[in-house]
């Protein structure tokens, strides 16, 4: 693996095998059975993650140094629907980046960058687009976190990625070549897509209190697709998101079904997600085989650091481990509530890894406070601010949207004040419990600011002061928090 292990993201030749085997080999690396692997990160993997094993060194009678969890970071990898028009325009500057881009276009025959950019947004929704989307704007992500932060990335404990997210989760680990990696998602995104349109299926997000029977539910709705003269109907969960929240997937008519039925059922809330077919099924099983055949042409190796698995939410053990698990994703559900547990499971009054969600949107960091609210409080960043659009970029046509994005985060163009204010208050109460009186007296003032102006030009011309404009980057940057960014 010696020759593999080479620079970061060295693209020439399709041989880039990820950041952390460059940070191995900065931090002092050794060849043992085959492989690299730095030894201050193994002793933050026993000492941070999860129950400690016993290793040589224990058995010859000496005993590793434990270190804080704090010591140890945690990288969340977004997947498909997390993507938008617009998403990695703000990491083009970074090195590296758009040569990703154009290896992209290379395998995938089709210029994913100005896709991600331009749009239109029906085709980047489309599976086949949104899949290798989201993987490469992750990675992309994963260069700009190294390039300003390479301390957290060398730091790293632990990846884990939703869905296609396992992919760049994988690359990220060393575990996978990058090209060789995003030529599996192409086919695996196309093979799925085709698999969508051969039958009419869906996914429904549902929202369910304490006594839903979400089980129950499923057979019911197959019943009645029956009663509807469909043969073999399917409607399960495929995706368990956070304690009485779930993803149910099958037949458009079972779908529906559940949505009439609600009440009778306890759902307190059911949305149809704009998807095209009912992905961790079995209806997915026409997208095996393409898969599988793909896997075994592309080398495999044990990652560098643990890497949790969507199926059992276990860790990856070695390369037939993880070629199996990635072709049984496509037809098994998603347990990533299960897969939050595993990684932050510790026992009382021990510390949480810093956590950053990296690509697009910040959905996991959402879950992640659902499923362990004090690992969110005490570690999540949401990363993709950094591929993320501002407020602004999110509102209805005709608004003026900011195309301005400084290095730590977005400055605001023209918004409604209650768009602003929402934002902030979701950076600063969301990111940064550790807060001085200073900071929040500063909030204050800005919340003062808003309130008085009419117009958001006023505001906008302060940031453009030297000493104001820093202010503003420093409490309200995608991490306010982190004195390295």
């Amino acid at each position: 693996m010696g020759s593999r292990a080479a620079t970061t993201w060295r693209l020439a030749g399709c041989s880039g095998r990820g950041v952390l085997r460059d940070a191995a080999r900065r931090r002092g690396s050794s060849l043992r059975g085959g492989g690299e692997r730095a030894a201050s990160l193994s002793e933050l993997l026993q000492s941070s993650v999860g129950d400690e094993e016993p290793g040589e060194g224990e058995a010859a009678g000496g005993r590793r140094e434990q270190r804080s969890p704090r010591e140890g970071t945690v990288l969340l990898f977004p997947g498909q629907g997390s993507q938008f028009v617009g998403m990695g325009r703000g990491l083009l500057r970074y090195p590296g980046v758009r040569d990703m881009y154009r290896l992209a276009e290379k395998v995938l025959g089709y210029d994913l960058l100005s896709l991600c950019l331009e749009g239109p947004r029906a085709e980047l929704d489309r599976t086949r687009h949104c899949q290798p989307a989201v993987f490469v704007a992750s990675l992309a992500a994963v260069e700009k976190l190294n390039h300003l932060q390479p301390k957290v990335v060398e730091s790293c404990v632990a990846a884990a990625g939703y869905s296609v997210g396992e992919f760049a989760a994988l690359v990220f680990a060393g575990a996978m070549d990058f090209a060789e990696a995003l030529c599996a998602v192409k086919v695996r995104a196309e093979a799925m897509q085709a698999a969508a349109e051969a039958v009419p299926s869906g996914m429904l997000s549902v929202i369910g209190r304490r006594e839903a029977n979400y089980k129950y539910a499923c057979l019911e709705a197959r019943r009645h697709c029956e009663s509807l003269g469909i043969d073999s109907p399917v409607c399960e969960v495929s995706n368990y998101l956070f304690p009485d929240s779930r993803v149910i997937a099958g037949h458009i008519q079972a779908l529906e079904f559940l949505q009439e039925n609600a009440s009778k059922f306890y759902f307190t809330r059911t949305k149809m997600l704009p998807v095209s077919g009912a992905f961790h099924t079995r209806l997915m099983e026409p997208a095996v085989e393409p898969l599988a055949e793909v896997l075994k042409s592309i080398e495999i190796q044990k990652p560098l650091i643990c890497v949790y698995s969507n199926v059992d939410s276990k860790k990856y053990m070695h390369s037939k481990h993880i070629q199996k698990l990635l072709v049984k994703q496509l037809v098994s559900p998603v347990l990533w509530e299960q897969t939050m547990h595993s990684i932050y499971q510790r026992k009382q009054g021990m510390e949480f890894p810093y956590t950053y969600e990296v690509g697009p949107g910040k959905q996991l960091g959402a879950v992640l406070r659902k499923c362990n609210l004090k690992a969110w409080r005490q570690s999540i960043c949401h990363l993709l601010a950094w591929v993320r659009p501002c407020p602004v970029c999110l509102l209805p046509k005709g608004r003026s949207a900011c195309s301005t994005v400084t290095e730590k985060g977005h400055i605001f163009g023209e918004a409604p004040v209650s768009v602003l204010l929402l934002e902030c208050l979701e950076l600063y109460w969301g990111h940064c419990p550790s807060s001085t009186l200073v900071g929040v007296g500063f909030f204050f003032v800005f919340f003062f600011f808003l309130c008085i102006s009419s117009q958001v030009k006023i505001f906008k011309s302060l940031l453009t002061k030297h000493w104001m404009k820093d202010l503003s980057l420093t409490f309200f940057s995608p991490f306010p928090c982190r004195k390295a960014v």
